[in-house]
């Protein structure tokens, strides 16, 4: 029996799922008003259970079939970048109180998480730097707001931009975004 029907308090959540070595979609399920930064964050699962899921094999660069429509399940550390999927309207979902969340100052970063290229903003606490964030941060993935996820050299692929990402913090290297111009298809090298 389909877990969905079994547990009305869960709520499919599209997502996308980035691996080193595949692009995974399907649906995880949260709990009714649980976050998906809150799930990755907060639980004590290593694995994440993904249902009907569709897999991108990124070195054949094909879809791979799948008979089974899962679940599948996955590895925390496995997951370089994980976001919703959008809808046209925007973020599918607004989970929380914003008036309770503590103020933050933006800053624009360029990550690389693996082979993807993030550029995205990252809420900084205020009166705090980027490498004093990040070594102190408490939580495995970090959310990025207003991301766009590429990655160089593969011109098939295009460059997704999201509202909101969560990167896997300890497979990240990252820096301010220090020119303007540079956008996330083309980096200073001129390399896609």
């Amino acid at each position: 029996m389909d877990e969905a029907a079994t547990r009305p308090d869960l709520v499919d959540t599209a997502v996308i799922m980035y691996t080193s070595r595949r692009i995974l979609t399907g649906i995880i399920r949260l709990p009714a008003g649980t976050r998906l930064s809150d799930r990755l964050n907060r639980s004590p699962d290593d694995f994440l259970t993904i249902h009907d899921p569709r897999i991108i094999d990124l070195e054949q660069g094909w879809v791979e079939p799948i008979s089974e429509a899962g679940p599948w399940f996955v590895h925390r550390s496995e997951v370089l970048v994980l976001h919703e999927v959008s809808t046209p309207a925007g973020r599918g979902r607004v989970v929380g109180i914003p008036q309770a969340r503590v103020p933050r100052c933006p800053v624009i970063v360029r990550a690389y998480v693996g082979h993807f290229r993030v550029v995205g903003t990252l809420h900084l606490p205020p009166d705090c730097d980027v490498p004093t964030f990040l070594n102190g941060a408490p939580t495995p993935f970090l959310p990025i707001t207003f991301a766009q996820i590429a990655l160089p050299g593969r011109k098939d692929l295009d460059v997704v931009q999201v509202p909101f990402a969560l990167l896997n913090r300890n497979r990240l290297v990252i820096s301010e975004q220090a020119r303007e111009d540079v956008s996330p298809a083309t980096d200073r090298f001129g390399v896609h």
